[in-house]
């Protein structure tokens, strides 16, 4: 039989590790993205939420208290044409930028060819 105790030490790490984690935000799949795993981004009074658009790429929302919608965003902004983001990665990403700026008095935000390479976005 093989027992392992905890120090009191590592107890109270473990612990302070516990509570601290519960005020960061946990990762959550939201429906409109067809269980893809999504991270919440929250700056300020915005958040945003992705979801999977008809031809299987992502789009994103920014909500303004986490009810009034604010953005709408079906296709990847500052790129000729209509797709949207590859995954939500891309798409969270975008959206943590463009809540950036609005919280900074940018509205309408916009976004620059490198802050889409920052992304993973191809702009080719």
């Amino acid at each position: 039989m093989l027992l392992a105790c905890k120090s009191n030490k590592e107890q109270t790490i473990a612990s302070n590790t516990e509570q601290q984690d519960s005020t960061i935000p946990k990762q959550q799949v939201s429906p409109r993205t067809n269980g893809a795993v999504v991270s919440p981004t929250t700056v300020s009074q915005y958040i945003s939420d992705t979801f999977l658009l008809p031809d299987g790429t992502i789009g994103y929302d920014i909500l303004k208290d986490g009810s009034v919608k604010t953005i709408h965003q079906n296709r990847i902004p500052g790129l000729p044409g209509n797709r949207g983001f590859e995954n939500a990665r891309q798409a969270n990403c975008v959206a943590e930028i463009m809540i950036q700026k609005i919280t900074k008095g940018i509205f309408p935000p916009s976004i620059n060819i490198d802050e889409l390479k920052h992304c993973g976005i191809k702009t080719e």
